[in-house]
């Protein structure tokens, strides 16, 4: 009866250590996730900034403006490549379908190879430098595509992101299965290991780098809102344009409709409709005004 009492008792105080262990565990997790989340939304918002950024020059670039005559807010940047990496999916996945539609010579290629070189077991070295090969050839293909274009391309730009998050995806899988090859890669020398995978991730970066860019300026057309200044701001409107109003189209300079571009902290971009032109005007001046909705442009 003794030892059935001590047998208890002993088994009572693991299972009390083991809970007390397991608390102690779970507390310990709270803070480390905390620092977790910090460092990722940090990381993530200067990603999406620079994204953002290539993003919103590229629809300047296209429009024309300098980048000295307009700066857009940290947060308008923010916003901006977020907006831009959540529609990476979704283009990517449509990219896929026209990428194999319109190179399916390529796509069929890039699958016979990679297959082979699955099959045969290749070397890491080989696998690197064929992705680099493969790379290249469809950014290149994709390219010549741009270059063709005479107005927005949004197919080139679905396939163009495909390319991109193909290749994302396939450094992602070696460098995790990476372990499966260890003994392998430790034959391999330091050098030799960088040099067979340096060209991928330089093509990579650089097609990372445009991506934005040919977001903002090969993507279709923004739909800006129209307004029609009222007040202060009509009369404001009225003298910048001075003698060149809208007399071409008899329309009175009252009721003159402008496109906002955009408007950032100190200076708003806007257009003219009845010329097309582009003004640059402090952003304090835009106070009064009345936007015609989707339906009234109908």
């Amino acid at each position: 009866m003794t030892g059935r009492r001590s047998f208890l008792s002993v088994s009572m105080a693991l299972a009390n250590n083991t809970h007390k262990e397991t608390e102690l565990a779970a507390w310990q997790w709270v803070p480390r996730f905390l620092v977790w989340l910090g460092t990722s939304a940090g990381a993530l918002g200067v990603v999406f900034s620079v994204f953002g950024f290539l993003v919103e020059h590229a629809w300047f670039d296209r429009l024309g403006v300098p980048r000295s005559l307009y700066e857009a807010t940290a947060n308008e940047y923010l916003v901006t490549g977020g907006k831009f990496l959540l529609g990476t999916f979704p283009l990517g996945l449509l990219g896929a379908v026209q990428f194999v539609v319109n190179y399916s010579w390529l796509a069929l290629g890039s699958f016979l190879a990679g297959s082979l070189a699955w099959w045969f077991r290749s070397s890491s070295a080989l696998r690197w430098l064929l992705a680099t090969v493969l790379l290249a050839l469809s950014l290149s293909v994709v390219a010549l595509r741009f270059e063709r274009a005479t107005t927005a391309d949004y197919t080139g730009l679905a396939m163009f992101t495909f390319v991109v998050v193909v290749g994302m995806s396939f450094a992602y899988l070696e460098i995790y299965f990476e372990r499966e090859t260890r003994n392998e890669e430790q034959s391999e020398s330091l050098l030799s290991r960088y040099a067979t995978r340096a060209p991928f991730f330089l093509f990579l970066l650089c097609a990372l780098t445009a991506l934005p860019y040919l977001r903002g300026y090969y993507a279709l057309d923004r739909d800006y809102p129209i307004v029609q200044f009222l007040g202060k701001d009509k009369k404001f409107f009225c003298e910048l344009v001075g003698n060149s109003s809208a007399s071409e189209l008899s329309i009175p300079c009252d009721q003159e409709l402008w496109q906002v571009i955009d408007i950032g902290q100190q200076r708003a971009l806007l257009r003219r409709l009845a010329d097309a032109r582009i003004y640059v005007v402090p952003a304090s001046v835009l106070t009064t005004f009345s936007i015609r909705g989707k339906e009234e442009k109908r």
